[in-house]
């Protein structure tokens, strides 16, 4: 069995995300690293596990309480792409009361405590899934 810093070694090898291994349990890290090695087969389902844990694509803490990294001055959220299904969604009172956001590692758009019009791709219904996002149409 790997070590936990072999794990997070190879997760950052194959995703680029860098991980703390003394933040993770060696169980997670394992779950993370067998979808890294699928490639981008397994990009979405390891976006997904990352967010689950509370994480971000850069392995920064995004859960409630700890503030996710925010954009450098000037970046923009991009916009969602024509004729690309949207939700409008925020994050939930817990998250936005502690200036909690979210970025679409595919689209690069953010969720924050104002309602906002993004690509509904997998990463934001899992986020709705998991009541961290709100959408509009509940």
């Amino acid at each position: 069995m790997a070590t936990k810093k072999e794990l997070a070694a190879s997760i950052k090898a194959a995703t680029g995300t860098d991980l703390n291994p003394d933040k993770l349990t060696a169980e997670k890290l394992e779950e993370l690293a067998e979808l890294a090695e699928q490639g981008e087969e397994g990009r979405e389902a390891f976006d997904a596990k990352l967010a689950e844990y509370g994480l971000s694509t850069d392995g920064k803490p995004t859960t409630p309480g700890d503030k996710a990294p925010s954009a450098a001055p000037g970046d923009e959220t991009p916009a969602p792409k024509p004729g690309a299904k949207t939700r409008r969604v925020r994050t939930s009172d817990a998250i936005a009361a502690r200036n909690g956001e979210f970025t679409d590692p595919e689209t690069r758009e953010t969720i924050g405590k104002d309602w906002v019009d993004v690509t509904a791709t997998r990463f934001v219904r899992d986020l709705i899934t998991s009541g961290q996002v709100l959408d509009d149409e509940d």
